[in-house]
């Protein structure tokens, strides 16, 4: 009777102990969970620093007053938005430009006129993009031909069909 017993609290204990380990694991990954969601997020902010001091290094000296307002940088400046990992400016003034002032302007923008890169990014500026005067006034490219070829402002030929 007394070696039942004594088998029976050896059982009790090692159900106990077993109730207490599954409880630790799940403890374990509840925690495994959050760590690996956390490490998550700090993978993307230290990403985000890193496309921000990158951009930052693209100027002699960084415009703070245009990027960072209320002590947080943006990586479009005000007004400009972002697609794609490239900021845009969707001008609306009021007075018609010719290609070349557009592009001065943009220039004056630390920018340039616009490169289409592919269907999306066609689509997107489309989206955002108001006619000038009238349906046949449109908006310029950074397109333009030379010597019978179109070429993009930042080099390459143009492959957009």
């Amino acid at each position: 009777m007394m070696l039942m017993k004594q088998q029976e609290d050896n059982n009790k204990t090692v159900t106990e102990k077993n109730t207490n380990l599954t409880i630790y694991i799940q403890q374990l990954h509840d925690e495994i969970n959050y760590l690996m969601n956390r490490t998550q997020e700090l993978t993307k902010g230290r990403d985000d620093l890193n496309w921000t001091l990158e951009f930052i290094l693209t100027f002699d000296t960084f415009p703070v007053k245009d990027f960072c307002r209320n002590k947080r940088c943006q990586p479009c400046q005000n007004s400009w938005v972002l697609f794609q990992n490239k900021c845009y400016l969707f001008y609306k003034g009021a007075s018609f430009k010719t290609w070349e002032a557009s592009r001065q302007f943009c220039q004056n923008q630390s920018a340039d006129l616009v490169v289409v890169e592919n269907l999306q990014e066609q689509e997107f500026i489309s989206n955002n993009t108001e006619p000038y005067l009238d349906n046949i006034h449109g908006y310029w490219l950074g397109l333009r031909q030379i010597n019978n070829s179109w070429v993009w402002v930042d080099g390459h030929n143009d492959t957009l069909e």
